[in-house]
């Protein structure tokens, strides 16, 4: 009778590991649902923020573009006309040659010209006058039975930022613009403010809103947060915190020197391995940053700063550049684990940003942040900037953005 019991208590334990292996693999798949970026477009949202008509969405578009290693770091100079019409890349799946193509050959115009843009993923058609411009937007183009998506582009004024808010928090999006209004406008102009559709059900992203900003009033300083209610969402400008690997800078060379940052860097013997790294934070930003640890092929460094209302916000920036030996990777692996478990038993509220090059796709990423159990997250990629490419094809997405805790 003891034997039957304890049988039955094995099979009930048994039973109960079955479920919660379910309820853990169900709860992983609302948690790290994939984004795809074929299911959402961007819109203007300008008519909630000043009442006026809605009107199709005009992009800045990105000319002389240089970009220093893998992630990250890039000098822009912004152009775009009446007569520049877009075509975004990462609407289409699968060969991305013939979409562009295809999009090409319906253009009704002998003399456009086209030009392509690996940083934006984006390909920008010339045309001679507005009217021709006009025209191809007003005739629908479909690919594969989905209408491609084209935007007109805008050239941006000096002295305008473009404000990135990552993410919203889940608050709702005219409390965001009401927000955004009672701040920037009385100390600016806001010319443009965008935020990505679900094409399906037509709701909002919390990932992804941003507005084009010039100051008038030229002491205004563009705040790192914006407070809203409980909520404090983060703000970017620029480019905020930067993580750069691949730097090929060796000990013996000297301190890398970025206009307007405050750097850390992680510098070798040799640099042919590509381990060289460096994190950054804007001096404009009101963060501040100081170095964690130093390894082989990753660093850390904590970054601060203080809301308005003077809460002080700290994260731990971790940049990685995985190596391509598989013993290396290994214990590289093992080290960053560890280093995260410690800091989140420590306190599991802590913020954490780890980046780079983690030299694997985007399944392999989400599959070992799951392991490292502490609670990271892979960010959305809304217009992929860190794609391996080959021409215009886009191959695997090797450079990451993970988190966990950033609801300021």
């Amino acid at each position: 009778m003891k034997k039957i019991q304890k049988i039955k208590k094995k099979i009930g334990k048994f039973e109960n590991l079955k479920n919660f292996n379910k309820i853990t693999k169900i709860m992983l798949k609302i948690i790290n649902s994939a984004f795809n970026p074929q299911e959402f477009t961007e819109v203007l949202i300008m008519h909630l923020l000043d009442n006026s008509t809605s009107k199709a969405l005009k992009k800045a578009c990105y000319f002389n573009t240089f970009c220093l290693a893998s992630f990250s770091l890039v000098f822009d100079s912004y152009g775009g006309s009446n007569t520049t019409i877009g075509c975004s890349w990462t609407q289409f799946s699968g060969n991305i040659n013939a979409a562009i193509d295809y999009v090409a050959l319906k253009i009704d115009d002998e003399y456009v010209s086209y030009q392509h843009d690996s940083r934006a993923k984006a390909t920008y058609f010339n045309f001679y006058n507005e009217e021709s411009a006009e025209k191809c937007m007003n005739a629908p183009i479909y690919y594969n039975s989905i209408a491609a998506e084209l935007y007109q582009t805008v050239t941006l004024e000096e002295e305008t930022q473009i404000i990135m808010i990552p993410n919203t928090n889940s608050l709702n999006i005219i409390k965001l613009v009401e927000a955004v209004n009672n701040t920037f406008t009385k100390n600016g102009i806001i010319y443009d403010f965008s935020a990505y559709k679900n094409k399906n059900n037509s709701k909002f992203h919390t990932f992804g809103v941003k507005f084009l900003f010039k100051k008038i009033i030229y002491s205004f300083e563009i705040p790192t947060f914006l407070e809203i209610d409980k909520f404090v969402l983060a703000l970017t400008y620029r480019e905020s915190v930067l993580c750069l690997q691949e730097t090929h800078l060796s000990e013996k060379t000297s301190l890398l020197q970025l206009k307007g940052y405050t750097c850390v860097e992680s510098k070798k013997n040799l640099t042919k391995t590509g381990s060289e790294l460096l994190i950054a934070v804007q001096n404009r930003s009101s963060w501040g940053i100081s170095e964690l640890r130093n390894e082989y092929s990753w660093m850390a460094a904590k970054i601060n700063s203080k809301t308005a209302s003077g809460k002080e916000n700290e994260i731990i920036v971790i940049n990685i550049h995985t190596p391509h030996l598989a013993t290396e990777k290994k214990i590289m692996k093992k080290q960053i684990e560890l280093y995260l478990q410690n800091i989140i038993s420590k306190n599991e509220n802590k913020k954490i940003i780890l980046a780079g090059d983690f030299n694997m796709d985007t399944k392999s990423t989400i599959n070992w942040v799951n392991k490292i159990g502490v609670g990271l997250t892979r960010m959305p990629v809304f217009n992929s900037r860190v794609s391996r490419l080959k021409k215009i094809k886009m191959g695997r997405i090797i450079d990451h953005i993970c988190s966990v805790n950033l609801n300021f």
